[in-house]
């Protein structure tokens, strides 16, 4: 395993974590107002997010680089829902397709598929997911990046095996681990939120 490179996905990841605490506080008054405004803003200041971890992505060999980005979209995709997840998307995807390289194939898929999997899962869950556990957080951190990994196979003959074989372990070791953190900072916003509105429910009531 290349340590530089494991090392720098270490940092992209920590980078990814700043910059989501950093929108949550800022953020956190308008979200309560669930308009669409605050949808629209969300989606481009996630894909503003996403763009910020591209440009310090770690380039394996050249065209062929990793970053986060398939930690922002499965999560965004899981706690935001549809609009802020297209306009991310589409951020994303289309600075990837600007960045070139012999990996954008690959690039824009696990961006797609990132995303996709995580309005799936919120799908089923019914949008219930500030209980999600930290458990199933893991899981869908592993299925997000088996999926990832998956994509390797759209990478030119010439590099896929060499790429396979140096990413497969950091990738799994890293990415899951910082979609379970990710995820338990936004359940643990829900779960405030949750409470202020019950309780501002039951003192409506009470009046």
């Amino acid at each position: 395993m290349n340590e530089s490179f494991f090392l720098g996905l270490i940092y992209n990841a920590s980078l990814l974590l700043a910059m989501v605490v950093v929108f949550e506080l800022l953020t956190s008054k308008m979200k309560q107002r669930r308009s669409s405004l605050w949808k629209v803003f969300a989606g481009f200041v996630l894909g503003g997010i996403g763009l910020s971890v591209m440009s310090t992505n770690w380039e394996m060999t050249p065209g062929i680089i990793f970053d986060t980005r398939s930690v922002l979209l499965g999560i965004t995709g899981l706690f935001f829902g549809w609009v802020p997840t297209l306009i991310a998307l589409l951020m994303t995807a289309v600075y990837r397709i600007y960045q070139g390289g012999a990996g954008i194939m690959m690039g824009v898929t696990v961006i797609l598929v990132s995303s996709l999997l995580g309005l799936i899962w919120r799908s089923l869950r019914k949008g219930r997911v500030y209980d999600l556990s930290w458990f199933e957080l893991y899981v869908f951190g592993l299925l997000v990046h088996v999926a990832m990994l998956l994509c390797t196979f759209l990478l030119p003959v010439e590099v896929r095996e060499t790429t396979q074989k140096n990413i497969w372990l950091p990738v799994m070791m890293i990415y899951p681990v910082a979609t379970l953190l990710l995820g338990a900072m936004m359940v643990g916003r829900l779960k405030k939120d949750y409470i202020v509105n019950e309780l501002a429910e039951s003192e409506e009531k009470y009046k």
